[in-house]
């Protein structure tokens, strides 16, 4: 009598669970390694998207705005707006929190886990460029920088401790605090 041999020996059967386990240990780090990639540069993006909205609040704000003259600095009727002289340049001032953007219908999207706030000083001459500083968390990343140029997104992102996890709600009271002229 034959016997009919249907199926796979235990063998083959390890071998290729030994074949699979090798694969999946060497493809596991690439593929974190993009998706922490991919969670960073998705955090620069909102981040981008907030100082859009803050440039669009700080337009509106301006053509809305009303200057009183208060001593060494200028407030204007919305009490988020200051012109302050920094360094024998003069500047327009601008910082707003997240929750101010949405608040205030700057922007429409959920803010899930980030909290922090923005600040944008616009220079009064054009030989000077804009300087935004971030202070932004979404619990897994920060960015505390500045940024003088939107379209080079060069500020540093980094992975937040539990130092730095808290970015503030609020805006500095002085709207020179953080300013730097680089």
């Amino acid at each position: 009598m034959k016997k009919n041999k249907k199926g796979f020996t235990l063998i083959e059967l390890l071998a290729v669970i030994v074949i699979l386990a090798i694969l999946v240990l060497i493809a596991t780090p690439a593929i974190t390694r993009i998706m922490t990639s991919s969670a960073k540069s998705n955090f620069k993006n909102e981040a981008l998207s907030f100082e859009s909205n803050l440039t669009t609040a700080f337009t509106d704000k301006m053509n809305k705005s009303v200057s009183l003259a208060t001593g060494g600095t200028t407030v204007t009727s919305d009490t988020n707006v200051y012109n302050v002289q920094i360094n024998s340049t003069g500047y327009t001032y601008l910082c707003m929190t997240l929750d101010d953007l949405v608040n205030e219908q700057y922007t429409k999207k959920n803010l899930n886990n980030y909290a922090g706030y923005i600040q944008m000083w616009v220079p009064s001459n054009d030989d000077e460029k804009p300087i935004t500083y971030f202070n932004i968390t979404n619990g897994r990343y920060f960015i505390q920088d500045y940024m003088t140029d939107v379209s080079k997104s060069d500020y540093d992102v980094s992975q937040t401790n539990e130092q730095k996890l808290d970015a503030g709600t609020k805006c500095p009271t002085n709207a020179s605090e953080n300013f730097s002229s680089n």
